[in-house]
């Protein structure tokens, strides 16, 4: 993942107007909580890349502010050292242990949505 660069408007009384500084603030990425910890520990005693594909999910999920349809590309995934092919064995298993919803579509990215186990919860007594 690149670096995101952070500019601050400030105003400026002569000019009457908002303007950029002179330097911009680079503002390194990183995960947008809460994140269940119940979460992180399974994800962690599954195989393969699970986990660093879990963190990248939570962290398009801060990003969008949303823990839905979340569409997980492959060169996403690049900046954490996961291949198409573990992208894949680690969203089954991810899957198969509760924490995810995949929705596949051929020649589309696969869409992700993040199971927590307050939902899970709410859907048993519902």
């Amino acid at each position: 993942m690149g670096q995101i660069r952070e500019t601050r408007l400030t105003w400026d009384r002569e000019a009457g107007r908002f303007s950029k500084p002179a330097t911009s603030t680079v503002v390194d990425p990183y995960l947008r909580g809460p994140i269940p910890l119940s979460w992180i520990e399974r994800a962690a005693r599954l195989p393969g890349q699970a986990l660093a594909v879990g963190m990248a999910l939570w962290h398009l999920a801060g990003l969008r502010s949303a823990q839905q349809h979340l569409s997980l590309s492959t060169e996403r995934l690049a900046a954490f050292g996961v291949s198409r092919y573990a992208k894949d064995r680690a969203l089954r298993n991810l899957s198969t242990a509760g924490l995810v919803a995949v929705d596949r579509k051929k020649g589309r990215s696969p869409r992700v949505s993040l199971i927590t186990r307050s939902k899970s919860r709410r859907a048993r007594n519902g």
